[in-house]
Parts: structure tokens; C-alpha cells; sequence
């Protein structure tokens, strides 16, 4: 091969390189590749945060119906069936209750009397304090939420309600 056949070759080469390295196709491919994992990760731990804040909105609103049959003050038992019944009503399975078997509401409710003037607390509201004592109920809920990306999150919110 003479040295102008190798001349002509080598600078048709470099043209060559030249074009490959002004081609500009397949660029946005492999910049999607980079970034799709981060997004679709990104996404999927917005939905995993999303489902864990709906679990604890659904666990306050089932304390908020527990309060609200406290204000009534119907007693424990009463207050804790419609702890239970909230439960079954929001899990669309009732009188089944599948829902139930993650929510724990222990301790069940607690009702007491705290005198105004001393301020000693009965939990049988039997006390003789002089006025008439102000009652109380103490309702809790807890409730474990598995995530996908997220750890293991317990939720135990309890509310404390002043019957009226």
C-alpha cells in the first residue's frame, strides 16, 4: 500500500470519527435511561408515603367517631362498638370485620373524673370532691404500616375527650 493510499484511509477515518462524534441520535435514549430509575424510584415513594399518611388519616377518623360517641358519654363498651363498627363500615365487610384484625384499640377506652378543685383523678367517678367532677375518656389506636420502599411505621395516636 503506497502512502497516499494510506493518507486518503487514515483522513477518511477521521472524517469518520468526526461525524460519529457530531451524531446526535440515540442521545435522549441514554439520558432517559439515566434518569428513569431516580422517577419511577421517585414515584414510587410518593405513593408509599401517600398510602402510609392515608392509613394514619383513616386511624384518626376512627378516634374521632370514638369521640364523638364519648361526648355522649354511653360508657366504655358503648364507646369501643363504635370503635369497631367505624372499623367494619370503612372496610365495606361488615358484620365480617376483616378490617378489625390491624387496628388495636388497647387500652380499650378509659373513662375518668378529675376533681376541679384538688385535682385527684377516680376512674370510678364516685369521689365526693364538692363540685360536680369533669369527665374524661382516653381512646387510643394503633396500627402497623408495611411499605414498599418505606420501613416498618407504627401508628398509635390516642385522643383524650372532655364529656360535656
Amino acid at each position: 500500500m503506497t502512502w497516499q493510499r494510506r493518507l486518503r484511509v487514515a483522513c477518511g477515518q477521521g472524517r469518520r470519527a468526526r461525524a460519529f462524534l457530531r451524531d446526535q441520535s440515540g442521545v435522549s435514549a441514554i439520558e432517559f435511561g439515566l434518569v428513569a430509575p431516580m422517577i419511577f424510584f421517585s414515584l414510587l415513594a410518593m405513593t408509599d408515603l401517600g398510602f402510609a399518611l392515608r392509613d394514619r388519616i383513616v386511624l384518626d377518623h376512627f378516634l374521632r367517631s370514638g369521640a364523638q360517641a364519648a361526648l355522649r358519654d354511653e360508657g366504655e363498651a358503648a364507646v369501643l362498638d363504635t370503635l369497631k363498627r367505624t372499623v367494619c363500615r370503612q372496610a365495606e365487610t361488615y358484620p365480617d370485620c376483616a378490617g378489625l384484625g390491624s387496628i388495636d384499640f388497647s387500652p380499650a377506652p378509659d373513662r375518668f373524673c378529675v376533681c376541679p378543685t384538688t385535682g385527684a383523678q377516680d376512674t370510678t367517678c364516685t369521689s365526693t370532691c364538692g363540685v360536680q367532677p369533669r369527665k374524661f375518656y382516653t381512646l387510643s389506636a394503633a396500627t402497623t404500616y408495611t411499605g414498599i420502599l418505606l420501613p416498618v411505621m407504627s401508628f398509635s395516636p390516642s385522643v383524650m375527650v372532655e364529656v360535656q
